[in-house]
């Protein structure tokens, strides 16, 4: 799936952590993810991460199969993340990201405060919330 990845997740990967695209995909594996899988194989995993008992970090990364698939996984999202029995649900995002910024929006996130910087000093992140 690694070498599938959309450009800007293989970009976003690398500017938040360092690792490399497989590498990323092994962390996002031990986190529990969800997997989307057709007969060619995976297309998306996401999952979250549960920073507090009314606070929860969501994440997906995608292969350029998600053209193929949008609204399922636009379905699937919104049922996914309604699920999610948390105050506050958030996440951040590579600014160069455009995708996963109108992904958010759609899902009724809002972004908020100033951007942040992880591993690569020359990227901006963006956290968007949803619940606040």
């Amino acid at each position: 799936m690694a070498e599938n990845l959309r450009p800007e997740d293989k970009e976003e990967i690398k500017a938040s952590s360092g690792l490399n695209p497989k590498e990323g995909l092994q962390v996002a594996v031990e986190c529990n993810g969800w997997v989307g899988v057709h007969k060619e194989g995976p297309w998306v995993i996401w999952g979250n991460h549960v920073v507090s008992p009314n606070l929860t970090t969501v994440w997906c990364l995608a292969t350029t199969q998600l053209q193929k698939h949008r609204s399922a996984f636009l379905r699937i999202s919104s049922w996914w993340l309604n699920s999610l029995k948390f105050d506050h649900i958030n996440c951040f995002t590579d600014s160069r990201n455009t995708e996963h910024h109108r992904w958010l929006k759609l899902m009724d996130f809002k972004r908020i405060g100033d951007p942040f910087k992880f591993y690569d000093p020359e990227v901006d992140f963006y956290e968007y919330v949803k619940g606040i």
